[in-house]
């Protein structure tokens, strides 16, 4: 079995994109939702919250840095629950929905 070779350009290239896919599926998403007054920062699958604010945009802001940081996405949810807004985070650019 031959060996690969890490300084072959095209090589890394397709080990680091092949990480990257399988690191950002594993990525939870994270939600800012309303709950009891506040706006807290979940992340998908998790039973309790990350973080809880007073403020919305500080929710996001935060909920915006894990997501960047673990190349997930965000869902920013209006006080009935619904999506109001998606941003991925999956690649190095930042997509809105």
């Amino acid at each position: 079995m031959p060996k690969s070779k890490l300084s072959d350009p095209e090589t890394r290239a397709k080990l680091i994109s092949t990480i990257r896919q399988v690191r950002s599926e594993r990525s939870p998403a994270y939600h800012v939702i309303s709950s009891r007054g506040d706006w807290v920062v979940m992340g998908e699958g998790a039973p309790k919250a990350r973080k809880r604010f007073q403020d919305q945009d500080r929710a996001i802001e935060h909920a915006k840095d894990l997501a960047r940081k673990s190349h997930s996405d965000l869902f920013v949810h209006s006080r009935d629950g619904s999506v109001r807004e998606q941003v991925s985070f999956r690649d190095s650019d930042t997509r809105r929905k």
